[in-house]
């Protein structure tokens, strides 16, 4: 980064949200696909087996939103708001999933997504893209 270029200042609630997306994601990873693996790439029901290795992706790609997130790349916001959506109608066709319970997690991915597309979040990520548009098209001429 450029000396004469000032930082810019990452709101702390868009950091909170990055560790809990990254944390979340690799966690969830492990307590999910690890212990269904076998069952992955040995047999079972095809549907099951689709199901767990869309669900496996969607945790890869909400950790590596996260990490975008904190870096403050463009990229990563539509990235895990696609991914919870993806997640949310997963697991919403459960037959464990009742009303409610697809209405809660709704509730909490929109609480989790909604800080991302404020103001401050705005300029955080904005200002980043910017500010590397600046280094690249000088060196473009």
């Amino acid at each position: 980064m450029d000396l004469l270029t000032p930082q810019r200042k990452r709101p702390a609630y868009v950091t909170a949200i990055s560790v809990v997306f990254v944390l979340g994601g690799i966690a969830m990873f492990c307590i999910k696909t690890l212990p269904a693996l076998p069952m992955i790439l040995e047999g079972g029901p095809m549907l099951a087996r689709i199901a767990m290795l869309y669900i496996s992706l969607i945790w890869i790609a909400i950790a590596v939103a996260g990490i975008g997130i904190f870096r403050g790349s463009v990229w990563a916001r539509p990235v895990v708001a696609l991914a919870l959506v993806g997640l949310w109608v997963v697991t919403s066709f459960s037959p464990f999933a009742t009303n409610s319970h697809t209405v809660l997690k709704a509730l909490v991915y929109v609480a989790l997504l909604l800080p991302l597309f404020t103001s401050k979040s705005n300029a955080y990520f904005r200002g980043n893209g910017a500010e590397r548009m600046e280094r690249i098209e000088p060196a473009m001429k």
